[in-house]
């Protein structure tokens, strides 16, 4: 009986001498977002993303932040975020221009219902992936994207005020993702639309 306590401690004790050897350290994206902002001018509010958050860290950084009743009409995105989201900025129904710098993946639900917003605005034109319901309800009138390759589920959802989606680069994009929207759409190389069932 001895014998086999003995072997099992000294197994415990070299296992916990492995473990921290052989761990990985945390990548950029394994690690927590830290998010900064800034307000230029009345009305407008800069943030700034280390790491990579989601669009849920994103809405409750700006709703912690002290505004005193000043209503946001235009937001600065500059950083990284995850196509992951079921919150987003629409409670925010004065947000009227959107700019997303060094941003590749557009969180789900991002802009939903943000009825004044009628700009997007894609600074260094890294925008790759637009998440489910990013932009849906929202007044977005012409958009234009050089390097989006897919546009999920609902995208653009009954963006009324949507007259015209261009994009060279946009190969995918799922169902009804421009339900409700658009007269002008040019997409020369646009390979698939995918059709996701909807429970």
């Amino acid at each position: 009986m001895k014998k086999y306590f003995y072997a099992a401690l000294i197994a415990v004790t070299i296992l916990l001498v492995l473990c921290p050897i052989t761990s990985k350290p945390a990548t950029a994206e394994e690690q927590e977002a830290t998010i900064t902002s800034t307000i230029p001018s009345e009305n407008y509010i800069v943030l700034n993303i280390t790491g990579v958050a989601t669009g849920d860290e994103v809405l409750h950084y700006i709703k912690a932040m002290d505004l005193q009743g000043n209503q946001i009409k235009r937001l600065k995105i500059v950083g990284d975020m995850t196509t992951y989201g079921n919150q987003g900025i629409y409670t925010f129904d004065d947000l009227e221009e959107l700019e997303l710098d060094g941003t590749s993946d557009v969180p789900s639900f991002l802009a939903y219902r943000a009825p004044k917003l009628t700009k997007l605005i894609d600074t260094s034109h890294t925008i790759k992936n637009i998440g489910t319901y990013a932009f849906a309800y929202s007044g977005l009138e012409d958009v234009e994207l050089e390097n989006v390759d897919f546009l999920n589920t609902r995208a653009f959802l009954e963006c009324l005020s949507l007259t015209s989606f261009k994009s060279s680069s946009l190969r995918n994009m799922s169902n009804w993702a421009f339900s409700g929207s658009l007269t002008i759409f040019e997409a020369p190389n646009l390979f698939s639309i995918l059709h996701i069932k909807m429970r």
